[in-house]
């Protein structure tokens, strides 16, 4: 996949060019294989708004394609020649058959395991059990933030992780995000390791702690839905941020409250406060604060 410019050649002394990078990418937003390898590109919301859903019972469809060619062999996987060296990996290829990303497959099988495990789970992690609702209220709900912005890179840590929302759905959906569940209960703590073991997350790690409890680890980005005020969360959890951490909270109705009480800890820390209000298909107003 093209993410950068520059010329390399293989052993048999083939010489390739990239001029530019980024063409799978732009690829999903663009009409064309030529529109993406030029780099002008519709905007994504556009391009979002203009997809088409398509309601068959419970069930709504949307069909997002990439022109580009090759999209479907990173998708799927595709053959290689042994000893060609990639630029992206900075090394040559030792075997003929490169495993497939299935970034829009996988996702859609595990969310859909996911949300069996909670219905056949034990003890009751949430009282949402219909299935549409399921996928608003919990996956969309994880993820709307962080699908309006840039991509969650480098390390999470998600504060009282309980069900596994946003943790494990953000682990799902952005399988390179390093992901640090952090659950006081040692009964969700189980859920969310065996969750993990069952949909094969190797970016998730459960800790059966208190975030106050740890001194020693610091994260990029840290989550928190319905845990704790935001005073409490700054408070509790500054010890594990880094100089340009961004806390993402999932917050309610009394936000306002809320950040009018921690108002000498933000200014104090001299901490930026954002946040965004969205009333439909749920209702929400997730606390974005940064350094």
């Amino acid at each position: 996949t093209p993410v950068g410019k520059g010329t390399f050649e293989t052993i048999e002394g083939k010489r390739y060019t990239i001029k530019s990078g980024g063409t799978l990418r732009r690829g999903w937003t663009a009409n064309t294989e030529s529109e993406a390898e030029g780099g002008s590109v519709p905007d994504a919301t556009a391009y979002a708004n203009s997809l088409k859903i398509l309601k068959f019972g419970n069930n709504y469809i949307i069909v997002v394609e990439n022109p580009v060619k090759y999209a479907s062999y990173v998708e799927y996987g595709h053959r290689q020649e042994p000893g060609r060296y990639v630029p992206a990996l900075g090394k040559r290829l030792k075997a003929s058959w490169v495993e497939g990303k299935y970034m829009l497959t996988i996702s859609e099988k595990e969310l859909e395991k996911f949300y069996e495990l909670h219905l056949n789970c034990q003890i009751n992690l949430t009282a949402i059990k219909e299935r549409e609702e399921f996928y608003l209220k919990h996956y969309y709900d994880s993820i709307y933030y962080f699908q309006q912005s840039e991509s969650p890179c480098g390390s999470l840590a998600d504060i009282g992780s309980g069900g596994g929302f946003p943790g494990i759905v953000l682990g799902i959906f952005y399988p390179d995000l390093k992901v640090t569940l952090i659950e006081s209960i040692g009964k969700k703590c189980i859920f969310l390791e065996q969750a993990a073991k069952k949909l094969e997350l190797k970016n998730i790690e459960v800790l059966n702690t208190r975030v106050e409890n740890i001194k020693d680890r610091s994260f990029d980005i840290i989550t928190a839905r319905g845990v704790s005020s935001v005073k409490e969360l700054l408070k509790n959890s500054f010890q594990i941020s880094k100089q340009n951490t961004k806390w993402v909270m999932y917050k309610g109705e009394r936000l306002d409250e809320e950040l009018k009480e921690a108002l000498p800890v933000i200014e104090k820390r001299g901490l930026n406060v954002e946040k965004i209000r969205i009333e439909l298909p749920i209702t929400r107003t997730y606390c974005i604060i940064s350094c």
